[in-house]
C-alpha cells in the first residue's frame, strides 16, 4: 500500500476522483508571479500554438498529465525523490516561463533565476519539427533544463522542461511514461530509462 494515498481499496474510477478532486482544490496554491516553496509536485502545460488552438492543447494536455500521473502513483517508485505524497500534484496550464528550445541558436540554454517557479516541471507542446531538430530526427520528445539559479559561483539546476509533440500529448500512456522517466519513476530495467521512443 503506497504511503499517504490510503484507501487502495476503491476502484480505480473512484481514485482517480479522489485524485483529481485533491488536485483541484491544490491549484489556488500556484499562481504566476508568486515563488512558492515547493512543497509538492507541480507541473504546468504550455501550446506554442497560436491562440485558441493553443489553449485547446493546454486544456487536453493538462488532463492527459492528470491521468499519467494517476497511473503514476501506483509506481513503487512513488513519490518522486523530491516530494512527498502529501498533498497531492497539481497540473494547470500555461507555465511562467516560455520554452527556451525556441529561442534561437542557444534555445537549449536555460533560464537564469533568483528564485525557482512553484512549477517544477514544465511539459511544453511544440511542433514535432522542433524535437527534431534539436534532440535528432528519430526523437519523439525530450527533456531539458528551463531554470537554473547562480547564487555563488557554483550554479545550481532548478527546473526541467518535457517537449512533446501535438499528436504525442494525446497519448497517456506515452506522457506517462515520460513523465515517469522525467520524475526518476523508473528502475533501472525499466526500458524508459534508454528507450525516448516508447515504440
Amino acid at each position: 500500500m503506497g504511503e499517504g494515498w490510503g484507501v487502495w481499496a476503491l476502484d480505480d474510477c473512484a481514485m482517480r476522483w479522489l485524485f483529481l478532486s485533491l488536485v483541484i482544490v491544490a491549484i489556488v496554491a500556484c499562481r504566476d508571479g508568486q515563488p512558492a516553496p515547493r512543497d509538492r509536485l507541480a507541473i504546468c502545460v504550455d501550446s506554442v500554438a497560436p491562440a485558441e488552438a493553443g489553449a485547446q492543447e493546454e486544456r487536453l494536455g493538462k488532463d492527459v498529465v492528470e491521468a499519467a500521473l494517476f497511473e503514476g502513483t501506483k509506481s513503487p517508485y512513488w513519490p518522486p525523490p523530491e516530494f512527498p505524497s502529501d498533498p497531492p500534484p497539481i497540473v494547470r496550464e500555461r507555465c511562467s516561463t516560455k520554452p527556451a528550445l525556441l529561442e534561437g541558436e542557444s534555445g537549449w540554454d536555460s533560464k537564469l533565476v533568483e528564485h525557482p517557479s512553484c512549477d517544477a516541471l514544465f511539459l511544453y507542446i511544440v511542433p514535432k519539427a522542433d524535437i527534431e531538430r534539436v534532440f535528432g530526427s528519430s526523437r519523439r520528445w525530450g527533456l531539458l533544463l528551463a531554470e537554473h539559479s547562480c547564487p555563488t559561483d557554483d550554479c545550481i539546476p532548478l527546473t526541467d522542461a518535457i517537449y512533446i509533440s501535438p499528436r504525442d500529448i494525446e497519448d497517456v500512456k506515452f506522457v506517462s511514461r515520460a513523465l515517469k522517466m522525467s520524475l526518476g519513476l523508473v528502475g533501472p530495467d525499466d526500458p524508459a530509462v534508454t528507450d525516448y521512443n516508447f515504440d
